[in-house]
């Protein structure tokens, strides 16, 4: 709800024009001896607010293993 509230704003044209956001991506194969393998992988959006104000957005997939569900998202400002 605060991220999109902070969205809004944003696209209203509180944020400087100047304040590009930021997407990064990370991948990784991932092994067990066992349950054998799987991959890992991420993905993070930062979007500058002001000078000391930014929000975030994390996906996060940590593989497949038997017995291992990690897997989740997270909102930071």
């Amino acid at each position: 709800m605060l991220f999109g509230a902070l969205s809004i704003l944003y696209l209203l044209g509180v944020a400087p024009a100047r304040a590009a956001g930021e997407l990064d991506l990370s991948a990784e194969d991932e092994t067990s001896s066992h349950t054998g393998g799987s991959y890992t992988w991420g993905i993070e959006y930062r979007q500058p607010f002001s000078e000391h104000l930014s929000a975030s957005f994390t996906w996060l997939n940590e593989g497949h293993l038997v017995n291992h569900h990690r897997d989740g998202q997270a909102v930071q400002v």
